[in-house]
């Protein structure tokens, strides 16, 4: 974190505030429905690998959530330019 709050400072930015959004806001509000979602337009579209291949990349993308919860986060920024 220390690394992006300089990138901000040398990109001229100045930081108005940022937080760390908690993990039950991933896993509860946004991958807990789309996991539910993935389920039916994967029944619905199975015969469209296409389709298939993008299901599969958010189920990777949530299984590494749930598996490096430890080492992973979101962060919320918030920055302007100074005037």
């Amino acid at each position: 974190m220390p690394g992006n709050l300089e990138r901000f400072k040398r990109a001229g930015y100045e930081m108005v505030g940022h937080f760390t959004l908690p993990l039950e806001a991933w896993t509860v509000n946004f991958y807990g429905p789309m996991e539910k979602r993935l389920e039916e337009l994967e029944a619905k579209y199975s015969d469209i690998p296409e389709a298939m291949e993008v299901y599969s990349t958010q189920r990777k993308e949530i299984e590494e959530l749930k598996r490096f919860h430890e080492y992973v986060g979101y962060e919320v920024f918030v920055a302007r330019k100074p005037e």
